[in-house]
């Protein structure tokens, strides 16, 4: 229940018209352009600049089947620095994921960290789409006291962001 609380007050305040147009107010003078959208599978309010890029983010599924309910929670970030400029901007970085979720009657939990090299575009206005290529990722896996550790190679997203 926790899980879902917190989940569902993250998400009001993303949503939140009032903060919204405060951080437009406050941020735009610095600089700085702030906005929502879809990256990694995670509904996430991103913040960027001319020079670096970054993004905080979380999803939450919950299934019900036979009275059984079983929920998923993660929550992630990345940090990016442009390498180019242009129409078409390329940047690196590294990138953050933490998730629970059921395995059977346990909770398990995940944890990753990737580096990413990626480029983006402005579509209109207001509107962002990119790419990120991640040319390693480690995570590491545990379920009922058992680990498991993998190495991921040339893994990547596509994603969507609406600036205010």
């Amino acid at each position: 229940m926790k899980k879902i609380f917190v989940a569902l007050l993250v998400v009001s305040l993303m949503a939140s018209v009032s903060f919204a147009a405060t951080a437009k107010s406050a941020i735009k003078g610095g600089g700085m352009r702030i906005g929502v959208g879809v990256d990694t599978g995670m509904a996430g309010m991103r913040f960027s600049s001319d020079s670096f890029s970054g993004l905080v983010g979380l999803n939450f599924s919950n299934t019900s089947s036979g009275g059984q309910s079983q929920t998923t929670l993660g929550f992630g970030g990345k940090l990016t620095f442009n390498i180019t400029g242009g129409e078409v901007p390329t940047h690196i970085g590294a990138g953050l994921t933490y998730t629970s979720f059921p395995a059977g009657n346990q909770t398990g939990t995940t944890f990753s960290i990737s580096g990413i090299y990626g480029a983006e575009t402005t579509i209109s206005h207001d509107f962002v789409a990119g790419f990120d290529i991640y040319p390693l990722t480690f995570a590491s896996t545990s379920v009922a006291g058992q680990s498991e550790t993998t190495i991921q190679l040339l893994t990547g997203t596509v994603y969507g962001i609406y600036y205010f």
